[in-house]
């Protein structure tokens, strides 16, 4: 007969053997659609912000493209 010792240790020995026997989980059976877009998952700030930047630019430039710069006199 076990003792009150010896149950933890006969515990651990049930677990383990309890998850050897589990089949193995399914493989998927296409790749992930993130797969495929993870080689852009770092390019996205960098696309976004340069496109944003272009967006302002080109502001600036339709706000400012009527201006006059002020010519220089005699020096």
């Amino acid at each position: 007969m076990a003792t009150d010792r010896d149950k933890p240790a006969r515990r651990a020995h049930h677990h383990s053997r309890r998850h050897q026997h589990r089949p193995p989980p399914d493989p998927p059976s296409r790749p992930a659609p993130a797969g495929l877009l993870q080689p852009l998952g770092l390019a996205w700030p960098f696309l976004v912000a340069g496109t944003v930047k272009t967006l302002y630019d080109l502001t600036l430039w339709r706000i400012f493209r009527r201006v006059q710069l002020p010519t220089r006199g005699p020096s």
